[in-house]
């Protein structure tokens, strides 16, 4: 998997951008939850379109069924990244947050077939989730 990174306007997608600062479901499926680790599924059909969400604590993801997929990231300064990849069956990819740092992006699914990612949020590290957070 070589990730393609090209910048974008995110202004073109303010409204977007603001709801998902206060969406941290960060799959389509919450399948498991304890007070150590929450195990969401990402799934999407081809086209479809997974809005905007923030990760703040430790996660990884394994790419279950992968396919060709663009994330738009949002960085500081709200500057906007398109990554377009491909990740192998089975790739997995390790996240690690200090407190008060926060990733924000969306996920499409371009390919011609259904995608399918389990992400793997770890509760118990030293940075918190926002006050009043429960999963959708």
């Amino acid at each position: 998997m070589t990730p393609v990174i090209v910048e974008f306007d995110a202004s073109d997608c303010a409204e977007e951008i603001a709801a998902g600062m206060s969406n941290f479901s960060v799959g389509t499926t919450l399948l498991f939850e304890n007070t150590r680790v929450r195990v969401w599924e990402l799934a999407l059909q081809p086209g479809q379109h997974a809005p905007f969400h923030c990760h703040t604590i430790d996660y990884f993801w394994v790419a279950a069924d992968p396919g060709p997929i663009v994330q738009r990231i949002i960085r500081e300064g709200n500057r906007g990244e398109e990554m377009s990849m491909t990740p192998d069956r089975g790739q997995v990819k390790f996240f690690t947050f200090r407190d008060g740092d926060i990733l924000l992006h969306d996920l499409a699914n371009v390919g011609d077939k259904p995608i399918r990612y389990i992400t793997i949020e770890l509760l118990d590290g030293n940075n918190t989730m926002p006050a009043g957070y429960l999963p959708a």
